[in-house]
């Protein structure tokens, strides 16, 4: 695991000078990040000191410079460009060649994907190191859940670990289990109280939501918005119809986790029949990458309204984002 790695040659002091952290896994990059710049700078160092560059439309010479510049009040810079994949092939084929003789501080670059192929991939390899960030699966996944709950104080109902690897997107079942966590602190869940907690029941009659959700299943972004305002002037919450997307989302992933087979899911995940065979059909409309940019798309738009943004503003262009 690179987030492991990572750890490891912080503690030892053998964190190279320049590093690419590359692979799907945006959580785990993110914790490494995070990991990195209170792993090479004192507490009071951190503010001046980590200097974020978005990769797009970054240049080589930006770059070094920025690690030249010796922070006020640190003894270093730590640069992190964050999507060095989205960086113009050419400057990236110039930061490749300044590596060797790149200013003291530390360069972090950061990717979902950087082809092997690439000479900033080769450089990166030659003059510092390269950890990988791919999505847990399987018994690692597993252990991961089982670790972050422990770390909660969080006890888990029988069978709660294999629906929540039935999600398979970190970030998103990090809420999850803290949400959990807030809700029962340092007692065991019910698997009732589990299952209200991760589907929240919604009034058998409430069609106008569950059209509102099943049009964004079926990529029907018109519709989609159309019911979302009708919503909105019924008088729904935020909260409300955030909760049944995040829920619409989870379900959809299950789906395609089932390889689309609604038996699957009625037997492993107890969900109606009916409800398993719609969203079993609407998985289908999405695909792999699709499903997990969803959930960072949600956890985006959760953000953004902490910030500030308006609630119909946001949810707008998530729906537009999800359906397009």
């Amino acid at each position: 695991m690179g987030y492991e790695q990572v750890q490891q040659d912080l503690e030892a002091g053998t964190f190279p000078p320049v590093c690419l952290l590359d692979g799907p896994e945006a959580y785990l990059r993110r914790k490494a990040l995070k990991a990195i710049v209170e792993g090479l700078l004192r507490p009071e160092e951190r503010e001046w000191g980590s200097i974020p560059i978005e990769g797009r439309g970054a240049s080589a010479h930006s770059i070094t410079a920025a690690l030249a510049t010796v922070p006020f009040g640190a003894r270093y810079g730590v640069v992190m460009v964050l999507g060095i994949e989205e960086m113009d092939d050419g400057e990236q084929e110039a930061l490749a060649r300044s590596l060797p003789e790149l200013p003291p501080g530390y360069l972090v670059l950061t990717a979902a994907k950087l082809d092997r192929g690439r000479k900033l991939y080769k450089a990166v390899a030659k003059w510092g190191k390269v950890y990988r960030f791919d999505h847990l699966t399987g018994l690692g996944l597993k252990r991961w859940v089982e670790t972050r709950a422990t770390q909660l104080g969080l006890k888990l109902p029988p069978g709660a670990i294999r629906e929540l690897t039935g999600i398979e997107d970190l970030g998103y079942l990090d809420t999850e289990l803290a949400q959990m966590a807030l809700y029962h602190p340092g007692g065991a869940l019910s698997q009732e109280e589990f299952d209200e907690l991760l589907f929240p029941r919604q009034e058998e009659d409430d069609k106008r939501i569950f059209a509102f959700v099943d049009a964004v299943g079926m990529k029907n972004t018109a519709q989609a918005l159309s019911h979302l305002d009708g919503l909105w002037g019924l008088g729904y919450d935020y909260a409300r119809i955030f909760g049944m997307l995040a829920r619409q989302i989870r379900l959809l992933i299950m789906a395609a986790g089932a390889g689309g087979r609604p038996d699957v899911l009625v037997r492993q995940h107890k969900l109606n029949a009916f409800v398993a065979k719609k969203v079993c059909q609407q998985s289908a409309n999405f695909s792999a990458m699709e499903l997990r940019q969803a959930m960072d798309r949600l956890l985006r738009t959760d953000q953004l309204l902490k910030t500030g943004m308006p609630p119909r503003v946001a949810l707008e262009a998530l729906v537009v984002s999800l359906t397009k």
